[in-house]
């Protein structure tokens, strides 16, 4: 009797075993599947977000005058602007947009 529940006891831990390491398998084709997509795909949000950033670029150019009246107004309004007055990238950055700081505000 001891034997036969023994047995039993086995034969469903290999059952037990098997299905989990079929799920596994499972879960591991699943994560690989979707790595190869990311990497095919990758090109394409690459040149996406690239498009993205020479729009922004061109956007940023075209709008200069209306950034520089701002500067104006923000600084006739009591605010500290700080960055670039031209518009030109800063320290490296691709776009720069200047900030503001109230007087006396840290």
């Amino acid at each position: 009797m001891t034997v036969a529940l023994l047995m039993i006891a086995t034969i469903l831990l290999s059952i037990k075993t098997t299905i989990q390491s079929r799920r596994l398998v499972r879960l591991e084709t699943g994560l690989a599947l979707m790595a190869s997509h990311i990497d095919k795909n990758h090109e394409i949000f690459k040149s996406s977000i690239l498009g993205l950033v020479e729009t922004m670029q061109l956007q940023f150019d075209s709008s200069k005058a209306v950034g520089e009246a701002v500067c104006q107004l923000a600084g006739d309004l009591g605010y500290a602007v700080t960055g670039d007055p031209e518009g030109e990238p800063v320290e490296g950055k691709l776009l720069s947009f200047p900030t503001a700081t109230k007087d006396g505000d840290e």
